[in-house]
């Protein structure tokens, strides 16, 4: 018995230096909680101080604070709180596509709490919550939603849960694949600044200038459509409807903004509302082979959908500012039409005065860009789209 009681007072101590850390301020250890709770309205300080850490202060969960805690029943906003009762980690689940899709954003754990577990804590909390094979948890206070509202207890459950991050979050990336979701598609990224998309669009003409002049010297047509990987020597960029998105494009879904909607209803929706800015704007390239767009879809040789919004900083210094969130996806490797598309959201940057320009592209989209050398791409600058399929079961409980 005495041996028996020595094992278990050292399993104790061990696991209670585990919970353990070194407070900043005054030296000592001091336990960390681990139970998951519900970020409820008073949280909004301890989720502004985290945006602090995050991005160089341009981070956005404290501009999603108040959706993410409203009574809509579909946001199930939780973290973990520190020893003063200050939240110390969070993430978000989100009900997109009509409630279809667990979604998963906003992971953050202060720098004094990193590696001790949080983030993976949090993290399958909310996939055994979208799966239905956990349970979620009510909250204190006002300004929060009842459990019986809460979109993974509506029926039927969730179809997929997906979430997006870079290929160079590793710490992300393991953390998805630990709890069962799995890489579905990928498109690369490129930031710019006021100065690099002048340079970009400066850099643009003068590769659209060398590519018209390598195609006035083609002696045949045949010749031009192995080198564009289209028959059409010339080709058109207008505007058109976004929530006609899906019937011209025959894509199901879109990524902007690092996140990704489905094709429907609630299409435009899912990036409008969600923060703060201006509306889509869509534009498309096509073949003048073709007479209609409707009629002719395969004549389509891609298309780029972006919007402008604030950029949300912590920074006084920066507040006011705006970026250029632009998605360009190309049916086919025509290069003039896939420079042109990104040419005219770098005008549109410049004109809406954004600060901060992010370009997403497809893979046909990065070939054409990094054959041509538009501007440079390293392999691991990529947002990968996680996802993991789940039954479509009635809750009964």
């Amino acid at each position: 018995l005495a041996l028996a009681r020595h094992f278990r007072s050292l399993w104790k101590h061990a696991t209670l230096a585990k919970s353990l850390r070194v407070d900043q301020r005054t030296g000592k250890a001091s336990a960390v909680a681990t139970k998951v709770c519900r970020v409820t309205k008073r949280h909004y300080r301890d989720i502004l101080e985290l945006a602090r850490h995050t991005y160089n202060g341009e981070d956005y969960i404290h501009e999603a604070f108040d959706k993410w805690t409203d009574s809509s029943g579909k946001n199930y906003f939780v973290g973990i709180e520190g020893e003063h009762g200050e939240i110390v980690a969070c993430e978000n689940l989100a009900a997109l596509d009509q409630g279809k899709t667990a979604w998963m954003e906003g992971l953050r754990v202060h720098p004094d709490y990193r590696g001790k577990g949080l983030a993976s804590q949090l993290e399958g909390h909310l996939v055994r919550y979208a799966e239905g094979t956990g349970k979620g948890v009510e909250h204190g206070g006002s300004g929060g939603v009842s459990k019986d509202s809460l979109p993974s207890v509506r029926s039927p459950r969730f179809q997929r849960i997906r979430l997006t991050t870079t290929m160079r979050n590793v710490a992300s990336c393991y953390l998805a694949e630990k709890f069962g979701l799995k890489p579905v598609n990928s498109w690369a990224y490129h930031f710019l600044d006021r100065t690099g998309v002048r340079e970009a669009l400066q850099n643009f003409t003068r590769i659209m200038s060398k590519l018209k002049q390598e195609q006035q010297e083609e002696q045949s047509l045949e010749k031009v459509a192995a080198t564009n990987d289209h028959p059409a020597l010339s080709y058109s960029v207008v505007e058109a409807d976004v929530t006609s998105f899906g019937k011209i494009t025959q894509d199901s879904t879109l990524l902007l903004d690092w996140k990704v909607a489905e094709a429907g209803p609630e299409f435009e929706r899912t990036f409008v509302e969600d923060r703060k800015g201006g509306g889509l704007r869509f534009f498309v390239a096509t073949a003048d082979v073709a007479s209609n767009l409707r009629e002719s879809p395969h004549q389509l040789l891609g298309y780029s959908v972006g919007r402008t919004r604030p950029s949300i900083s912590t920074h006084e210094e920066h507040q006011g500012s705006s970026i250029r969130c632009a998605t360009i996806c190309m049916k086919s490797t025509h290069a003039a039409a896939t420079l042109k598309l990104i040419q005219n959201e770098l005008k549109i940057a410049l004109e809406h005065g954004a600060n901060t320009t992010m370009i997403n592209l497809n893979e046909m989209a990065t070939k054409s860009v990094v054959r041509l050398g538009a501007f440079p791409i390293k392999d691991r600058d990529r947002v990968v789209l996680y996802e993991k399929a789940l039954g479509c079961v009635e809750n009964h409980s």
